[in-house]
């Protein structure tokens, strides 16, 4: 089940196949936005479950983040293993199950915290 459960300040709590994700807008240096050491304007910790969205981006470019974001976490949410080896029939398949449930979370997302 998919649901938003949470809102605080420029954080939500959604659930996604009963695991709860939290989902922060934060600072463009914020630690949680490098990975490797290079800055991003969105990241997924799956072992946290957490999503970290840039407050730097322009409303269009933080929706596409956002959806870009929770598919990570759908995909880490709904497959059996890793999605760097997925064929191109399985990314089709993933697309068709969960992309209307990514497109309408990330627009409650938006509509939280995108505009403060």
């Amino acid at each position: 089940m998919n649901e938003t459960i949470a809102e605080t300040g420029n954080e939500i709590t959604i659930k996604i196949n009963d695991v709860a994700w939290s989902v922060k807008r934060v600072d463009p240096n914020h630690a949680g936005l490098y990975v490797n050491g290079v800055a991003c304007v969105g990241t997924t910790w799956p072992a946290k479950a957490e999503i970290y969205i840039a407050d730097n981006q322009a409303p269009s470019k933080m929706l596409l983040t956002i959806r870009h974001e929770l598919a990570h976490a759908f995909l880490n949410c709904t497959q059996i293993r890793a999605p760097e080896s997925f064929s191109e029939e399985e990314i089709c398949e993933f697309v068709a199950l969960h992309g209307g449930q990514v497109m309408r979370l990330a627009e409650v997302i938006v509509e939280a915290i995108g505009n403060r």
